[in-house]
């Protein structure tokens, strides 16, 4: 069994777990959007693990960190972004093949979190992302509103 299908089967078993623990399905029984949700946790289960090194090293290391604040970010939907950040796509195929549901109407399953609604913060969510990809430390602050978006 090659690595892929022993990581595929690990997350099958991880995203029945959550059906079962945390909405209360069957996968046989689940919506995509319960499935949805079950994978999402999954997939958070496993960037967890990364992002409590990456703090302990920071804790531990303390380095130069930029803190950016903004008024809003357009980071676009997370599902597809993280996925594709783990270049993960082709195993994500084969767990949504062996959970016999379609990956695409799965991510189209989570709406845009529309934290902003113009340049601005498509501008802070790049620059977040250039950050991250070169590795630098770095976080990010901003507004959530509860109803609706930011006016002056």
């Amino acid at each position: 069994m090659p690595n892929s299908d022993i990581q595929a089967d690990s997350l099958v078993h991880k995203v029945r777990h959550y059906l079962i623990t945390t909405m209360g399905v069957t996968l046989d029984e689940a919506t995509d959007q319960e499935v949805f949700r079950a994978f999402s946790l999954t997939l958070r289960e496993e960037i967890m693990i990364n992002w409590t090194a990456t703090i302990h090293t920071m804790n531990r290391e303390k380095p130069r960190t930029l803190y950016y604040i903004c008024m809003e970010y357009l980071p676009g939907r997370f599902l597809s972004n993280n996925v594709s950040n783990m270049h993960a796509l082709e195993l994500v195929k084969i767990v949504m093949k062996k959970l016999g549901r379609d990956f695409r109407k799965i991510f189209a399953m989570e709406q845009d979190p529309a934290l902003g609604n113009g340049g601005l913060g498509r501008l802070a969510s790049c620059l977040l992302d250039s950050l991250a990809t070169q590795q630098y430390p770095a976080i990010g602050y901003g507004l959530r509103y509860q109803y609706g978006i930011f006016e002056q």
